[in-house]
């Protein structure tokens, strides 16, 4: 068997066609010191050549900036969308680390599973699991589209309002198309709180509205 890699796995997908299996997995681990100092390389994609079932190799390892939040394979194209942490620690530091959000697709046709695009997101991704793939039914094309809850305040659980963003993760070839970006007052929980129906985004949105009376 393949050597553990002390991290916890958080998606896998067999490559039939290569004998390859991808795997997702959040970096807790360093491999080196035993102990992870949270940078931005949060997460990695590995690929493991199992044509001989009684010997798996690593034949490959990406790094990824941003702890993983979603994934979708498109035909031979991987989308992947990660979420990178502040680092408060770094901020008392001086060594300011910002909250980001990313999507990668990666062609798992060549061997190498090579980099098609990186699309960073508008804004910081909001705490939590904030990153959901829908697969929307358009005439008689399959569409996939990731919606991301972000944060204006940075990564705040705090928000009082919130951005959403709508990205296109449907393309055979890889590219990534940005939809729209939209305001909506309140904070959106939870990922379950957006849906795409009828072409028409729907966020639904918690708002307290204090009494002045």
């Amino acid at each position: 068997r393949a050597p553990a890699t002390g991290n916890w796995p958080d998606d896998m997908y067999y490559d039939g066609a290569r004998d390859h299996l991808i795997v997702l997995e959040n970096v807790y681990n360093n491999d080196e010191a035993d102990a992870y100092d949270y940078s931005e390389i949060q997460s990695r994609l590995l690929v493991y050549d199992v044509s001989s079932p009684e010997a798996p190799t690593l034949a490959k390892t990406i790094e990824l900036s941003g702890t993983l939040s979603e994934s979708r394979l498109v035909g031979d194209i991987l989308y992947v969308a990660t979420s990178v942490r502040p680092s408060y620690y770094g901020r008392r530091s001086g060594d300011k680390q910002e909250g980001k959000g990313y999507v990668y697709s990666f062609d798992l046709a060549n061997d190498d599973a090579s980099l098609v695009q990186t699309y960073e997101m508008s804004a910081p991704v909001s705490w939590g699991e904030k990153m959901n793939v829908l697969s929307v039914q358009e005439g008689e094309a399959t569409k996939f589209y990731l919606i991301a809850v972000l944060s204006k305040s940075g990564w705040g659980w705090w928000d009082r309002e919130s951005m959403v963003e709508v990205v296109d993760i449907s393309d055979a070839k890889g590219a990534i198309k940005p939809v729209m970006t939209i305001n909506a007052r309140g904070a959106v929980g939870e990922r379950s709180q957006t849906l795409i129906k009828n072409r028409t985004l729907v966020v639904t949105s918690n708002f307290q509205v204090n009494d002045t009376g």
